[in-house]
């Protein structure tokens, strides 16, 4: 990030989309940490509501009918969510510590998203505020400009007068 020019927004959806390949990459290594029992815990992709949402990495626990709905998880205190008994019990140190580090990564990845909203809605705001004010504005410089070499003319110092170029919006 040394240009100073560089595009912000676009730098942080490449965050959220590398923290989301970490998040998947992490769930393939929770899958191997717990047996396949009610219980497990998982990250797999989950559709967002609205149209032209993307699919998002979500927590979800293996429930006892495998025909039913997965339930979400809550992605906070993940590791204190790990358990501890049972055929889970030979994994469980890994299990918590993967599951420490997705509620890390669930974390970063909100902040991310939370950021990258609000300069969507600023940059949004801002354009739909102001839309009108440049070619406003060029109006009047030409509006001026006229009046300037007008009154240059009259005076008979036109060859004082810069030419301010074309318009720049022609539609």
């Amino acid at each position: 990030m040394n240009n100073r020019h560089e595009n912000y927004l676009e730098i942080l959806k490449q965050e959220l989309a590398l923290c989301d390949r970490l998040l998947y990459k992490l769930g393939r290594a929770l899958d191997s940490s717990q047996p396949s029992l009610p219980g497990k815990l998982t990250i797999r992709a989950w559709l967002t509501q609205g149209a032209n949402k993307p699919e998002e990495p979500v927590i979800i626990v293996q429930t006892k009918e495998k025909t039913k709905y997965p339930k979400r998880v809550e992605e906070k205190y993940l590791g204190m969510k790990a358990i501890s008994r049972g055929p889970f019990a030979k994994n469980y140190h890994y299990t918590k510590e993967l599951l420490g580090i997705a509620s890390d990564l669930f974390s970063y990845r909100k902040r991310l998203k939370e950021v990258i909203r609000t300069i969507e809605m600023s940059a949004r705001s801002t354009l739909n505020g102001n839309r009108g004010k440049l070619r406003e504005s060029e109006e009047k410089v030409i509006r001026l400009d006229k009046d300037i070499l007008k009154k240059l003319t009259e005076d008979g110092l036109d060859d004082y007068h810069n030419a301010i170029g074309p318009k720049i919006f022609t539609d």
